[in-house]
């Protein structure tokens, strides 16, 4: 893997950024004891859920918290208790989706029921200009559990509605990069990324390349955004 530094500098600071990727440790907490954000309600709810799982962990080696989720439920909270670095998958995938391309799609595997968490991230990340749309390709309401077991399928109907979908959007919208709306949807990002000609956001690996980024390079949040003790 290389990466192409155009610079007038030497560069000397490069060496001390990949040793830190090498030391670089991925503590995972669960979430899975919170409620499903299929309403604003429950969205509320998750975002209680991730501060108190944050307030109830030792934060002293942390040097930057990411978020696996597109809601990114409970950032701005989670950002003021902490006073880290809080990455969200929702937020960086569509600042990189604008930045890759003049107009991205979001599709996504949740039903329409649940648009308002794609409805609020554009808003707040100002990135609503660029975004063509969102596509639910589940017209009909199901679980959350059977929509993550169809995700984990390796060649599920799934992944081919989501194909579908997408390459109907790049013939007939103009649109220049697919975003993927949910961090579940990892596991079709290679398949689906091989198979357009376009590029594939996978808000997961997006979200924690800039938490690693974050963690490495050093970045401090601004002290606005966290009380005064």
């Amino acid at each position: 893997m290389k990466i192409l530094a155009l610079s007038a500098s030497d560069m000397e600071h490069a060496s001390s950024v990949v040793t830190g990727l090498s030391s670089l440790e991925i503590e995972k907490l669960s979430t899975r004891e919170g409620p499903f954000p299929g309403t604003p309600h429950h969205r509320l709810t998750m975002a209680q859920h991730h501060l108190d799982l944050v307030k109830n962990h030792d934060l002293s080696d942390v040097k930057a918290i990411y978020l696996d989720t597109f809601g990114d439920y409970g950032l701005d909270a989670v950002r003021s208790y902490s006073g880290l670095p809080v990455i969200g998958a929702g937020e960086s995938s569509l600042v990189v989706a604008r930045a890759l391309a003049p107009r991205f799609l979001i599709v996504t595997v949740w039903p329409e029921s649940m648009r308002f968490i794609y409805t609020e991230r554009l808003q707040s990340t100002r990135t609503g200009d660029a975004c063509a749309g969102v596509i639910h390709v589940k017209r009909q309401e199901q679980s959350p559990s059977a929509i993550l077991k169809e995700t984990r399928a390796p060649q599920g109907q799934l992944k081919s509605e989501v194909l579908i979908a997408a390459r109907k959007a790049i013939r007939d919208m103009d649109v220049d990069a697919i975003v993927l709306g949910c961090t579940c949807m990892a596991g079709m990002h290679q398949d689906i990324s091989q198979a357009l000609p376009v590029p594939v956001i996978c808000p997961s690996r997006t979200g924690l390349g800039f938490a690693l980024g974050a963690a490495v390079c050093g970045w401090r949040q601004s002290d606005r955004l966290t009380p005064r003790k």
